[in-house]
């Protein structure tokens, strides 16, 4: 992890197909393995199976997360590099894995993000717009009664310590605040004079940025 960054992705067209997803698409990138080893190619990522796929001169290698450290890609609509690091997580179970976590902001805490696709149903006509990042990829399937279902890219986002510990967080600002630690009140403060929402990428993303700059003085 070596720079903080805030990823304000494309808009994208109001209809899209499931293969639009990105989790569904390849790019250009690279990944560093256990070994050391950089390897660049095309890379597909899954993050439900911690794992990617890199087709390198037509051949294409399959890794798990535990067999890699990082791997970056290019989005091809922008050029915009982002950032993925494998680090130990509990899961669901209660066991530890190897997880797969996008960066975000880094700092003495790190904002952390993993993907998924998440379904929600409005009645005809109550379409807005959104971007990556905090919004939504809506993907229409109306139905026979005239309402609308929405495919969409959602986030589960995490804090890190410099340590590589990872903390779940949820969308109640206090808790969020208090997993921060330090700077309490100048944090309320700046939620508020900020109006922040911590259930969108962009907004903790500046939170996180604020109180790492906090942590620096």
């Amino acid at each position: 992890m070596k720079r903080a960054l805030l990823i304000l992705f494309f808009i994208l067209p109001a209809v899209l197909m499931a293969q639009d997803f990105p989790q569904s698409q390849w790019y250009e990138g690279s990944v560093t393995l256990d070994d050391g080893k950089t390897k660049s190619g095309v890379i597909k990522y899954d993050l439900d199976a911690n794992s990617i796929q890199i087709a390198i001169n037509s051949k294409i290698e399959t890794y798990h997360a535990s067999q890699f450290y990082t791997f970056s890609i290019i989005m091809q609509e922008d050029k915009l590099k982002r950032d993925f690091y494998v680090l130990p997580f509990k899961n669901s179970a209660g066991y530890e894995r190897p997880t797969i976590f996008e960066l975000i902001a880094e700092g003495t805490k790190s904002l952390l993000a993993r993907e998924y696709i998440a379904t929600t149903t409005s009645s005809a006509g109550s379409y807005s717009g959104y971007s990556r990042y905090g919004y939504r990829y809506p993907y229409y399937n109306p139905s026979p009664m005239g309402n609308t279902t929405r495919r969409y890219l959602a986030f589960r986002l995490f804090l890190a310590d410099d340590q590589g510990n990872v903390v779940a967080l949820n969308s109640k600002k206090s808790d969020v605040i208090e997993e921060l630690g330090n700077h309490q009140r100048e944090l309320k403060r700046f939620v508020k004079h900020e109006k922040l929402k911590v259930d969108r990428v962009a907004d903790m993303a500046k939170l996180v940025q604020y109180f790492n700059t906090l942590e620096n003085l």
